[in-house]
């Protein structure tokens, strides 16, 4: 009976065991191995009970007693096997959800290391803006240097023109006297001419009277001497004549080599004759052309003052069309803003409605459709936006360049005006002359009343009767009568002994008087040839100093142009170990992140094998399950509360860091605009200094107008006589300048086609060089492609592949997310394109190279960078060559229109960053791929700004000289 009560005891506790066992509280894992051990103990109870009928004696009752015992037990045995599968199908449903629950933790793991991403490029993107600020600050002050010494060029070339104009006038004002001179030389040519004809009539006269009174006289003479000295008178003669003719002889041979001479002197002067008769037509046409073209500069004057009316008419309708179009912009943003706020409120709608009763993929494809609905809207509005910004900027173009025609009108009048005050300053001068002379005339009147009261004095002393001068000439003549006939009586005796000796002197003084007249017209010829000689002398030492000046500024200039080329060198250098220096990063960035996919796939395998062993050793564990089984409930327990209480803590601590990292992105913004209203400020403060400069220095001029006028007309009366000196070398050196500026202007031709050609040259090669880096780019995307590639072709070959998608639902649903974002990236290039058409080539190119891998973005972000940094400094050389070319076409010929523009491209790029931002919100999948149109567009921006910039500096200094 013993026997008996064991297997009912422990039937009983079995079913106690199966009665107290929780279904829902206990784990899968220990329900299953209470179900083995019961069922081993069934059996074992089974096998016990055999052995014990054989050992017993054969009792028919007692054997079906056992039966039906057995029976029961079997068909408890049954109930056992049947919970025990119903227990192991909840297993595996337990197994299946834990396999989900650790997808969905890789997936939140996964979403933690994306943020971490996006802190890492925060991080990245705070410390570009600061690098930009920094670089900003510095490009601010170097152009503030730059346009110091622009601006102090610029003055030097303004007194060098200055000081050529005040040569021309002088020079043209001189000219104008030497005409009138000469006209009235001319005059006195002809009269003197006239009276030298006469004299030289009464001359012959003279000599013909004279010969006949000496033939006269010295017949009388040889009568007189025929009785004393005939003989002797002969003798002399004889010998005198042979004198006479050795003499004649002597002066026959000199008088021929003084006609060569004469002759050779003669032709020289007919071709001095001939030349400044060919000048004096010169000068004569030069006088018609230039009263020709005072006639048409007078026409001029008319036309452009009626052009200026009608500017300022076309000027003031301009500002009314401008008034209207920005009133009609500023309707349209509102109009934006206020869509914008509509489609914010639809979209939030939009979510709470699909929340309650839209599923998630459903919801995505409806609102996908919805923002592409307000996309297209918002782009229309944008390129609405875009035409009338255009427009505006062709108006202010018009209006500039009015500005201009104005401003050179100007010019003109003030020219004139100055014409005017020259005028009225020789007037002054010729009323002072004629004070000058009122006064002489009234010291004369002075000098003449004091000459008649002396007059009055002498009468008085006479006695009272006024004698004249020829009655005191007849008394004083009477007087001498007396004492010269005393005297004639011995004269008459010495006369006749000395007018042989003087018939003799006479002879000798003919001969000597046309030596003398010989003599000094030689003289005079070889003082004319001195006096040429000296002035060619004098031209040729200017013209010396002048190509000294000429040599040291070309050296000044081949040195600039040296220093130039070598910073160009250096640039370029500098460009090429930078690109190096990438390549090289670029390449060990490469190898580094190829070594860690290694180890990372080594830790993948090492995983796997982990996997592997704890599967089989869990095998092993369900043996011996009932001895830790409150271990492993524990152990499962805390996992799962740790996994929870861990994920949340990184989850906020997330969320804290992204709302800190937003709000520090707002005060960056803010930063940034008040750095462009402190640029504006410093602009407004800049021009109002450069206005009351200019109204002082205008002051100050016109209190030393006067002081420098009175000099100016001092040294134009010392310089006048040294001008009169000068006037025929100032003519050739004008000749000799002329020639040397048309061969300096043909150097320079050649040397500009050179310039173009070299230029062509250098566009060319910096296309292949763009087309050489992007094939370049191309192929180191294909090389990572191919090594990613390789490592799923060798995990294949591994069965170690893990699909992306496991099931046709997800694989479509991925494909879909590609297709919405790929539509947002073209239609933000497409937004990009029509903002900024000139960079729509780098844009397709780098997005297209951008498609192949997108796995290699932050990568190829460095590439860019370094690529538009390159083509930024390709572009500032282009821009300081054309503008030290005078080439540079300013895109803001005023500084209130560059900052228009520069207002309007800020605008227009907070508007596409808005957009991008609102893009990356609602698609935080795209942050990583609109990285680099982000930041293609800030640099593009920048440029932009540097070039407005710079032409404020550029137009700023010109307006204040222009004023």
């Amino acid at each position: 009976m013993s026997f008996s009560e064991n297997p009912n005891s422990q039937s009983e506790q079995n079913h106690e065991e199966f009665k107290t066992l929780p279904d829902e509280t206990l784990g899968t894992v220990e329900q299953h191995g209470i179900l083995n051990d019961n069922s081993r103990r069934n059996e074992v109870d089974v096998e016990t009970e055999q052995n014990d009928l054989i050992v017993l004696d054969p009792d028919h009752l007692n054997l079906d007693n056992k039966h039906n015992e057995y029976a029961e037990y079997h068909g408890k045995y049954e109930n056992a096997q049947n919970k025990l599968t119903t227990l192991r199908e909840k297993y595996q449903t337990s197994v299946k959800t834990m396999l989900q629950e650790t997808k969905k933790m890789h997936s939140m793991r996964d979403e933690v290391d994306a943020l971490c991403l996006r802190l890492y490029y925060l991080n990245k993107a705070k410390q570009d803006v600061s690098g930009d600020l920094l670089v900003l600050q510095r490009a601010v002050e170097k152009v503030h240097t730059d346009l110091s010494k622009f601006e102090d060029e610029k003055l030097r070339q303004d007194l060098s023109v200055d000081r050529m104009q005040t040569k021309v006038d002088q020079l043209k004002d001189d000219i104008t006297l030497y005409e009138a001179q000469i006209v009235a030389q001319e005059i006195e040519m002809n009269t003197s001419q006239n009276l030298l004809y006469e004299a030289e009539a009464q001359i012959v006269a003279i000599n013909v009277d004279k010969a006949h009174l000496l033939t006269q006289w010295k017949t009388s003479l040889l009568g007189l001497q025929r009785r004393n000295e005939a003989y002797a008178d002969l003798l002399a003669a004889y010998n005198k004549l042979k004198e006479e003719l050795l003499v004649l002889e002597n002066e026959q041979n000199a008088y021929k080599l003084s006609i060569n001479k004469e002759q050779e002197t003669h032709e020289r002067l007919t071709g001095l004759q001939n030349k400044n008769e060919s000048d004096l037509n010169t000068l004569c046409k030069q006088l018609l052309h230039s009263e020709t073209k005072l006639e048409a500069d007078k026409q001029a004057y008319t036309t452009y003052s009626r052009i200026l009316l009608e500017t300022e008419r076309n000027l003031f309708n301009a500002k009314t069309e401008n008034n209207t179009a920005q009133a009609n912009v500023n309707n349209i943003r509102k109009q934006l803003e206020k869509k914008v706020l509509e489609k914010q409120d639809l979209e939030k709608k939009i979510s709470e409605e699909l929340r309650d009763r839209l599923t998630a993929q459903k919801a995505a494809n409806y609102a996908n459709k919805i923002n592409i609905n307000v996309q297209d809207q918002s782009r229309e509005l944008l390129t609405q936006i875009v035409q009338m910004e255009n427009q505006i900027a062709k108006d202010e173009l018009g209006v500039a360049h009015k500005k201009a025609r104005n401003k050179q009108q100007q010019e003109k009048v003030s020219e004139l005006e100055r014409e005017i005050d020259n005028t009225n300053l020789l007037i002054t001068k010729l009323e002072g002359e004629i004070h000058h002379a009122n006064i002489s005339v009234e010291r004369k009147q002075g000098n003449i009343d004091i000459l008649n009261k002396k007059l009055e004095r002498l009468i008085r002393d006479c006695g009272g009767q006024e004698i004249g001068p020829l009655d005191a000439q007849v008394n004083n003549l009477n007087k001498a009568i007396g004492l010269k006939q005393d005297e004639i009586g011995e004269l008459e005796q010495q006369w006749l002994r000395e007018q042989n000796e003087l018939v003799v002197n006479i002879n000798e003084r003919d001969k000597l008087a046309e030596s003398v007249t010989r003599i000094n017209k030689q003289l005079s010829i070889l003082t004319q040839k001195k006096l040429r000689i000296d002035n060619e002398i004098a031209i040729q030492g200017r013209e010396k100093n002048d190509l000294k000046k000429e040599l040291k500024h070309l050296q000044n200039d081949i040195t600039r142009i040296n220093t130039m080329i070598a910073k160009e060198k250096t640039t370029e250098e500098c460009l090429d170990n930078e690109n190096k220096l990438t390549e090289i990063d670029f390449i060990r960035s490469l190898k580094e992140k190829e070594t860690e996919a290694a180890n990372l796939q080594e830790k993948v395998d090492k995983a796997l094998k982990d996997k592997e062993d704890l599967l089989s050793g869990l095998v092993e564990v369900e043996r011996t399950i009932m001895l830790w089984e409150k271990k492993i409930q524990l152990c499962e327990e805390t996992k799962k509360s740790v996994d929870c209480d861990i994920g949340q803590g990184e989850m906020n601590v997330m969320r804290h860091e992204i709302h800190r990292m937003e709000i520090r992105k707002s005060s960056l913004l803010q930063q940034q605009e008040r750095l462009i209203q402190a640029l504006e400020r410093s602009v407004s403060k800049r021009d109002t200094i450069v206005n009351q400069s200019d109204v002082l220095q205008s002051r100050k001029d016109k209190s030393q107008i006067r002081i420098t006028a009175q000099r100016h007309i001092d040294e134009l009366k010392r310089k006048l006589k040294a001008i009169k000196q000068n006037s025929a070398s100032c003519i050739q050196e004008l000749e000799e300048f002329e020639e040397k500026t048309n061969m300096l202007e043909n150097e320079l031709r050649i040397k500009k086609s050179d310039a173009e050609a070299e230029q062509k040259k250098a566009d060319e090669l910096m296309k292949k060089l763009q087309s050489l880096s992007d094939q370049k780019q191309i192929n180191l995307f294909e090389l990572q492609m191919r090594q990613h590639a390789t490592v799923y072709w060798e995990q294949i070959r591994q069965d170690k592949y893990r699909r992306l998608c496991p099931s046709a639902t997800s694989a479509e649903n991925e494909r879909t997310r590609h297709v919405n974002r790929s539509r947002s990236l073209m239609a933000i290039i497409d937004q990009l394109v029509t903002e900024f058409p000139q960079s729509e080539h780098a844009v397709r190119n780098k997005l297209s190279l951008h498609s192949q891998s997108n796995s290699a973005i932050p990568r190829t972000s460095l590439r860019h960078k370094n690529l538009f940094e390159l083509q930024m400094r390709q572009h500032a050389t282009v821009y300081w060559e054309q503008i030290r070319q005078d080439k540079y076409r300013r895109l803001c010929p005023s500084a209130t229109s560059a900052e228009n523009e520069r207002t309007r491209h800020v605008n227009r790029s907070r508007s596409l960053m808005a957009i991008i931002d609102q893009l990356v919100t609602e698609f935080p999948q795209i942050q990583q791929d609109l990285e680099p149109v982000r930041y293609l567009l800030e640099n593009k921006l920048r440029s932009e700004n540097n070039r407005l910039e710079m032409d404020v500096t550029t137009v700023e200094p010109t307006e204040s000289l222009l004023s």
